[in-house]
């Protein structure tokens, strides 16, 4: 979405994490990213990716089996290994902010995205039963382990995504409240106290509060890099504002 074909780096992360385990990682290190030319004409700041995979995908299902075969095997574990090597990345680019894109589902790779990585979780959930029991499932795992869950509860942020465009409110309350009801359970702490870690069901700071994305016809044909002009700013302000807003005060809480 990011990267047009030819702007492709030449390897990405999965190379560096298969790498990174034999010791190699740095050799690779300077080709895993690329600049996105969304950002080539603002002066306020670039934009580069690491890819999954890069200019040549080649074998690149194999090399997913290999680096889920590291997940408990050997002194580092899959968690550190992605930790390092973002940290790796971070030391080259030297990024005001960095958005991982994890895998979506119930899937252990997610809950350690939440859970190792010492970053603010941004939680997607659109208004389905479905949706609710994924959740609830994963917030049942993270219970289970209350010290743990005290370590990055505070870094949780659910979002509303797709909302759709009739009957915004109500679809809204509704996921407010299912969403709520599950951090009530499992997150939560039972007392109401400013000491404690709780929030009440409209409170506006709550991580149960999903931050809206609105839905609109142009995300079926959303192509940033191919169609750059066929949205305007007034449409995609109508969709992503509130996100961007909230999600700045969380990443950026000093306004850098």
């Amino acid at each position: 979405m990011l990267l047009p074909e030819a702007r492709y780096p030449e390897l990405g992360l999965v190379d560096h994490l298969i790498e990174e385990a034999v010791g190699q990682g740095d050799e690779i290190l300077d080709k895993l990213w690329s600049q996105s030319p969304l950002a080539d004409d603002n002066e306020k700041g670039e934009i580069w990716v690491v890819p999954a995979h890069g200019r040549d995908p080649g074998n690149y299902l194999a090399k997913l089996s290999r680096i889920y075969q590291g997940v408990s095997e050997g002194p580092v574990d899959f968690a550190e290994r992605i930790s390092s090597s973002i940290d790796k990345i971070e030391m080259s680019l030297t990024p005001d902010v960095v958005l991982f894109d994890s895998r979506a589902g119930l899937h252990d790779i997610a809950a350690m995205v939440v859970t190792r990585l010492q970053a603010v979780a941004f939680l997607f959930a659109v208004g389905t039963p479905q949706t609710l029991c994924a959740y609830r499932l994963l917030f049942d795992n993270f219970k289970r382990h209350p010290h743990q869950l005290k370590t990055f509860r505070d870094r949780l942020q659910t979002v509303a995504a797709l909302v759709p465009p009739t009957d915004r409110e109500t679809y809204l309350r509704n996921l407010k409240t299912g969403l709520y009801d599950l951090f009530a359970t499992h997150i939560y702490e039972e007392d109401i106290d400013p000491e404690v870690f709780n929030y009440s069901l409209d409170d506006e700071d709550a991580p149960h509060n999903p931050i809206p994305i609105h839905w609109y016809q142009w995300f079926m044909d959303f192509d940033p890099i191919h169609k750059p002009d066929a949205l305007t700013k007034e449409e995609v302000h109508a969709a992503f504002s509130a996100f961007t807003h909230r999600a700045t005060e969380l990443l950026l809480p000093d306004g850098a």
